[in-house]
């Protein structure tokens, strides 16, 4: 696995999530545990935009890809808790022990990866595939770009005609005004 960009800032988005959790755990301040929740879905936005459109250095193989996939999904699923845990402790201070703390939460983990991972089974999939599938659907749009190319050019050279026919026009219309 190579050592990158991406890779470090999704150790410090994982860095970021423990040490929230640690403060939430002591009785951290909820309205700064806010700031801190949006500063990692920063970082999140980053890395999800990097994964769908990969820098060509260095050329990551698709178990790479895999990999990075999954480790966002954990850290999105670790976020989502924690944010839920955030907003109910901002909503109600004084919560109901029915209301699971962040070490007990199996169940919403299991139901968020299964969540996840139908969602990204439906939208990823679409998002990753090639606009262009094969050379005859490539040539056909090759076809119609360098028609729409020479529209444009006729277009410019019938323009650059009209203006030089109306130039020698008006060449034409001074030359008889003076000899007259």
């Amino acid at each position: 696995m190579i050592k990158d960009a991406w890779l470090t800032e999704a150790q410090e988005a994982i860095n970021s999530l423990e040490d929230l959790e640690t403060k939430l755990n002591l009785n951290f301040n909820s309205s700064a545990a806010e700031s801190i929740l949006v500063n990692i879905g920063v970082k999140l936005d980053r890395l999800e935009s990097l994964l769908l459109n990969p820098p060509t250095r260095p050329i990551l193989t698709n178990e790479d890809l895999d990999f990075r996939w999954k480790m966002l999904s954990d850290i999105q699923l670790r976020t989502r808790t924690l944010a839920r845990s955030v907003s109910a402790s901002l909503t109600c201070p004084n919560r109901p022990s029915n209301v699971p703390d962040i070490g007990s939460n199996d169940n919403t983990d299991r139901y968020n990866q299964d969540f996840m991972k139908t969602v990204y089974s439906q939208d990823q999939k679409e998002l990753m595939k090639p606009l262009l599938f094969d050379d005859e659907n490539r040539s056909q749009v090759e076809n119609e770009l360098s028609f729409m190319s020479m529209i444009s050019l006729r277009k410019a050279c019938s323009t650059f005609l009209l203006f030089l026919g109306l130039v020698a026009l008006l060449f034409l219309v001074v030359l008889l005004c003076t000899t007259m």
